[in-house]
């Protein structure tokens, strides 16, 4: 069964969700949200993975990059002035889209990952 990307929009949280197509069809509306098997309003993240993309791995919710949840608003005004856009989980987890975003937020904020791979912020 394929599984889909959601960010939840009263949260900011991001889910991953296992569906038929046939019930992500009955989710969407027009507007171009969906309204999840619970109720929930989402906005769908992925809506396919390019060739080479682990589906498993991305969104990568990062502790290493996080903060403490009362400095998550200033945390993402901080990230937008660096020019890389990051969201927050409500614990302060820093959401990293994907290979080039996590990369992107790295140098901006002067990190790097001894146990990086090539084309890694190193």
């Amino acid at each position: 069964m394929p599984s889909y990307d959601f960010e939840i929009l009263k949260t900011g949280e991001i889910e991953e969700i296992s569906m038929t197509i046939a019930e992500m069809e009955k989710c969407k509306r027009k507007d171009g949200t969906s309204v999840l098997p619970d109720g929930r309003r989402a906005q769908q993240l992925v809506l396919a993975c390019p060739v080479g993309h682990t589906p498993g791995a991305w969104p990568m919710k990062s502790v290493g990059l996080g903060v403490t949840p009362d400095q998550v608003k200033q945390a993402e005004k901080e990230y937008a002035e660096h020019g890389v856009p990051t969201s927050f989980t409500p614990d302060g987890r820093a959401i990293l889209r994907d290979r080039g975003h996590r990369n992107a937020v790295l140098r901006a904020r002067g990190y790097h990952d001894k146990d990086g791979g090539y084309g890694d912020a190193t």
